[in-house]
């Protein structure tokens, strides 16, 4: 069922959204991932306690909850506990507030301080697994653990952790982490009333050290224009960089080479993270798209194309040390460098 403890903080602007997920299609605990698929987030936790049926359905919060502006609770009393708009503002606050999303159950830590007697109903005095959110220097801070702990056991420990802010959520066999990877739950058949829902902002992939350090061992870096071969139409300079704008005799210093590198490599990522040009590249794994990275730098978009064209991972790798000529021959050089991407691919 995975491990016994996932906690994690997150910079704000790594996180695309936290939504709080009014669980109406009532999935059970051990359906979880499908509320992943359905809202396309990267993991989730339990949300807030909540009331129940005789079934054992629920059948709304209990705590204060406000969901995508939209007041699901108000109780007649003001709490403590985690509000937002978006996660760059993700903060612990009196509620009710005006922020769009808001959540409370227990605070534990309050702007720094520990809460020496946690308010809490009786039949939540118990050691049971537990699970909470909150922030830790700046960012957004989550925990869910299978262990056994009392209220005032966990924010210990969340003090311990370095925690600046918590709220407990609901425990118990409410307790739960999901991700796209797997996950685990307490309790396989309850249906919760709401998750918390992370949502990971999209990065584009970059080259990786692998790469990189590929792509200088065999480009060098000199600072004065120069032709590898006296046929080519252009001149290169720096870290291989080719092309019109580089004039004979042309020289740069080391900080304006490492710039173009840069520069290039953005070019060169965006042709491998294109779909058109590599078909199979939402299945690259890092050194596969570094390889090929490596490959287009020195090869172009155009040759990319080619190699990847209705063609498996595998046999992409089968194909890279064919392009090793120049000129219409075989040059060693090239045969290494196609030789070492092709190693890296395979990695």
């Amino acid at each position: 069922m995975g491990k016994i403890t996932q906690a994690g903080t997150l910079e704000p602007e790594l996180l695309a959204s936290v939504r709080i997920y009014i669980n109406t299609k009532q999935y059970k605990e051990r359906d979880a991932g499908k509320i992943l698929s359905e809202t396309g987030g990267d993991f989730l936790i339990g949300g807030p306690i909540f009331l129940k049926d005789r079934r054992g359905l629920p059948t709304g919060p209990c705590c204060h909850l406000k969901a995508a502006g939209n007041v699901l609770c108000k109780p007649p009393y003001t709490a403590y506990g985690i509000a937002w708009d978006k996660p760059a503002d993700w903060s612990m606050e009196r509620l009710p507030c005006s922020k769009g999303n808001y959540v409370m159950c227990v605070h534990l830590i309050v702007h720094g301080k520990p809460v020496p007697k946690p308010n809490y109903q009786p039949d939540m005095a118990y050691a049971c697994p537990r699970q909470a959110i909150g922030r830790k220097q700046g960012r957004v801070a989550w925990y869910a653990c299978r262990d056994k702990l009392t209220p005032e056991k966990l924010r210990d420990r969340l003090v311990s952790y370095g925690w600046d802010e918590a709220v407990m959520m609901d425990g118990g066999g409410s307790t739960i982490f999901r991700s796209r990877d797997g996950g685990w739950y307490c309790d396989r058949n309850r249906v919760l009333y709401s998750y918390l829902v992370f949502t990971l902002a999209k990065q584009e992939r970059t080259t990786g050290p692998a790469g990189l350090a590929l792509i200088k061992q065999f480009e060098g870096c000199r600072l004065k224009a120069y032709k590898p071969f006296s046929y080519e139409k252009y001149w290169t300079i720096g870290w291989g960089h080719y092309g019109a704008d580089v004039a004979q005799g042309q020289t740069i210093t080391q900080a304006q080479a490492d710039a173009m590198l840069v520069a290039d490599l953005k070019k060169y990522e965006a042709s491998v993270r294109n779909a058109a040009y590599c078909p199979i590249t939402a299945q690259l794994t890092q050194n596969q798209f570094d390889a090929l990275v490596s490959f287009t730098y020195n090869c172009g978009g155009g040759c990319l194309k080619t190699l990847c064209k209705d063609r498996t991972a595998a046999q992409i790798a089968a194909k890279l040390p064919l392009y090793n000529k120049s000129g219409g021959r075989a040059i060693a050089g090239l045969t290494r460098r196609r030789m070492a991407e092709q190693a890296l691919f395979n990695k």
